[in-house]
């Protein structure tokens, strides 16, 4: 434990504080519109924007459960994953289990199989 809050002390918290003891600048201009000036403001931003930061979220972590890129016959999944999380007010566990009962994510199929089902090398596909 005292090597943890030494490790904190001695390099975690400098880091958090722009490395040099100051704290760090958290201020940002997303357009000629908008600027964020901390987390407050991010906050509020992902608010108004929740369905675009929703859509995208599910979009991400879709990805990444499939292990591979989304394509145009996923926006339907997407959609349904995106309507049955919202209607749980967008939690983490219910995006999750969402993508987990999808098609997408019970019927894709691992590496093993779609090499089983490739023609090996030198053999005639008929």
């Amino acid at each position: 434990m005292q090597h943890a809050v030494s490790l904190l002390r001695h390099f975690v918290f400098p880091l958090l504080l722009g490395g040099t003891g100051s704290p760090v600048d958290a201020a940002a201009k997303l357009d000629a519109e908008r600027r964020l000036n901390g987390v407050g403001d991010l906050r509020e931003l992902l608010r108004e924007q929740r369905g675009e930061f929703a859509r995208c979220f599910t979009e991400k972590l879709t990805i990444y459960a499939l292990g591979r890129g989304l394509d145009w016959y996923d926006g339907p999944a997407i959609d349904r994953i995106q309507r049955a999380a919202a209607a749980e007010d967008f939690r983490f566990s219910a995006l999750i289990r969402q993508i987990v009962k999808s098609d997408a994510f019970r019927m894709r199929r691992g590496a093993e199989q779609v090499k089983s089902e490739s023609p090996q090398r030198g053999s005639i596909a008929r």
